[in-house]
């Protein structure tokens, strides 16, 4: 079960690293507009299901999922994406990648401590391989010219890119011990569920952003163009994989690992977007940041086999016996 777990985090991160490299392409769009445009669609796909399919087994649950749902949504959908789309444009999306590429190690400690299922000195090692990882990963973006504090809105997508890691890193861990305390809530359900209360942001942040522009600011949106049609194509990719497939991966993956296990995993992310990276530079990745690679995998290898050797085979499997 645990690799069955592992299986679906890996393939949740590998539509996630998509989140780097879409946004920097959506030109003239602001970082709301994108997080709006993303969600949005995700949010139309989840009432789609909802009506469709879905009423029946969702409105078997309780008042306090539909409320979790609501926070969730808000944290990690509007206010986790617009952060990292404003690191990304603002910043860099080196800089953001660096940053939000932590998160393994804040969700490792956080979950345990929220949580118990491991010793902290088996956190120890991979996450100090982790983090040596990264640096060697970020080397060049520590000798880039370009990085600058006087770069304009620089320091607004630096804190952007730390604000979404703190929602990123809470997010995580309350979710997965909402999914492991609420067996009876399955993948399809949570992930439609977060994307109808994610439309529902949409729409109240998408109200007063259009109030603050005015009729003015949304006249790039209703004349047909390149940029346009970018856009909604864009948005769509990261609504329909990132969002709404991307969250049923997790889903399943977060109710079946450990949480300390699934916080290392998210580290998969940031490794998928730098190959996403590649992959359009056509270019290999230099030295440095194949032995960042490798020591990042090394880390998650230790801390799969820390964790099952320290767990007893039968308390493994309880714990593990929980499906989302």
């Amino acid at each position: 079960m645990t690799w069955k777990g592992f299986s679906f985090a890996l393939a949740a991160c590998m539509l996630w690293g998509l989140i780097f490299i879409i946004p920097p392409s959506l030109k003239g769009f602001a970082p709301l507009e994108i997080a709006l445009g993303r969600h949005g669609v995700y949010g139309l796909i989840s009432c789609s299901i909802f009506l469709l399919t879905g009423r029946k087994s969702i409105r078997k649950h309780p008042l306090h999922v539909y409320g979790k749902a609501l926070l969730f949504s808000l944290i990690c959908n509007i206010v986790y994406y617009s952060c990292v789309v404003m690191g990304t444009l603002y910043a860099s999306p080196s800089i953001t990648a660096l940053i939000l590429g932590t998160s393994p190690v804040l969700i490792s400690f956080y979950g345990n401590w929220m949580k118990r299922e491991c010793s902290f000195k088996s956190l120890i090692i991979p996450s100090l391989l982790i983090l040596a990882g990264l640096v060697l990963i970020n080397v060049p973006v520590f000798s880039d010219k370009e990085i600058a504090l006087d770069k304009p809105f620089y320091l607004l997508g630096v804190i952007a890119a730390f604000t979404a890691l703190i929602a990123w890193s809470w997010y995580v861990v309350v979710n997965s011990l909402f999914l492991k305390s609420n067996p009876t809530v399955s993948s399809q359900d949570w992930s439609t569920l977060i994307g109808v209360a994610t439309f529902f942001w949409v729409l109240i942040v998408g109200g007063c952003y259009e109030g603050w522009l005015g009729e003015a600011g949304w006249s790039k949106f209703l004349e047909p163009s390149q940029s346009l049609a970018i856009f909604v194509a864009g948005c769509a990719v990261l609504g329909i994989f990132c969002s709404w497939i991307g969250a049923f991966l997790w889903n399943k993956a977060s109710s079946i690992l450990p949480v300390s296990l699934a916080g290392e995993l998210t580290v998969f992310e940031t490794i998928f977007g730098l190959l996403y990276f590649y992959l359009l530079e056509m270019r290999m990745p230099p030295m440095l940041e194949l032995m960042g690679i490798a020591l990042i995998l090394s880390a998650i290898l230790y801390g799969i086999n820390a964790f099952a050797l320290q767990t007893p085979p039968t308390e493994l499997s309880g714990k593990l016996g929980s499906v989302k």
